[in-house]
């Protein structure tokens, strides 16, 4: 069954989808056991297993489930979760992958046409075989969303894709809510803890720039820690510096401090970020270089 369902369709997302639909039992979610289970059977077609496999196996289902921070259930991941993560990791999806290469090599490709550019060609990999294609070229190609150095430095894709920051940065109401799973596969955030995040290779589709603000000398004892913008200038041991924007934003009624402490209301938090990071104009609101290298390096005084 494992073989029928991985050599069929030639499309990436089509076999991460059969994966799925086979790990969940055709299902709408899939539990840790359910994957443990598939992983095992891989490493039975590849080889016989050996005492280093079980943790291996531990290692990557922990990776899957770590891998979308929205993801508030620790028991199961569902479909758009599983292919977003796999499009985001190719290290993570080639685990589940191994058994298409022999395959390919063996079936598809002997009646293909061998391709002159081989591991070089950007283009038409359905139509011919292309040697060592899959240590050079990644399988998502146009679709792959893994950022990281480590991929891109390896495999190669015939148009680079890369994330577009959202223009709401840290004030998108989007991110956090039932939709952001595609929102978020679309474009970047500036990650909550910036620079002292300890997940930064889980988190690729968050930026983790460095904001060089001062620590806050009341800490844990600061009475502004409810307030956005105090945190977005000051920092404190083991809080973000970015709080969640509430759906509710002004409307939002509820005043306990720990929400508060937690949650933004509709303070631009963007604004004061940006500027940390700029020199002030001497011009003021009277510059007039509009020019986007000048807008990059200077903010200017509205007063």
């Amino acid at each position: 069954m494992l073989i029928i369902s991985l050599i069929v369709p030639c499309e990436m997302e089509q076999k991460i989808s059969l994966i799925f639909q086979i790990c969940s039992l055709n299902k709408d979610h899939i539990d840790r056991q359910k994957l443990s289970h598939y992983l095992e059977a891989v490493i039975h077609f590849l080889h016989q297993p050996n005492s280093s496999d079980e943790q291996k196996i531990k290692s990557i289902v922990n990776q899957l489930f770590q891998f979308d921070h929205q993801n508030n259930n620790e028991c199961i991941i569902n479909k758009d979760q599983f292919i977003i993560c796999m499009k985001k990791n190719y290290e993570l999806c080639l685990a589940f992958l191994p058994p298409i290469v022999s395959l390919l090599s063996s079936n598809e490709n002997e009646s293909k046409t061998s391709c002159k550019y081989n591991s070089n060609c950007y283009s038409h990999d359905c139509q011919y075989s292309h040697d060592n294609l899959l240590y050079s070229q990644c399988q998502w190609d146009v679709n792959c969303m893994d950022q990281s150095k480590q991929h891109r430095d390896k495999f190669s894709h015939s148009t680079t894709y890369v994330n577009k920051s959202c223009r709401y940065g840290v004030n998108c109401l989007i991110q956090f809510s039932k939709d952001g799973l595609e929102h978020n596969s679309k474009f970047l955030h500036p990650c909550r803890y910036a620079e002292f995040c300890t997940k930064k290779e889980h988190e690729i589709y968050l930026t983790h720039e460095s904001l060089c603000v001062r620590l806050c000398r009341y800490d844990g004892n600061c009475e502004k820690l409810i307030d956005p913008i105090h945190r977005s200038k000051f920092g404190h041991k083991n809080l973000p510096y970015f709080l969640i924007p509430c759906q509710y934003q002004q409307k939002c009624v509820d005043q306990r401090k720990e929400h508060r402490m937690k949650y933004s209301h509709g303070e631009k938090v963007n604004d004061v970020v940006s500027n940390q990071q700029k020199q002030m104009c001497k011009f003021g609101i009277h510059c007039t270089d509009q020019s986007d290298d000048h807008q990059k390096r200077f903010f200017h005084s509205t007063k």
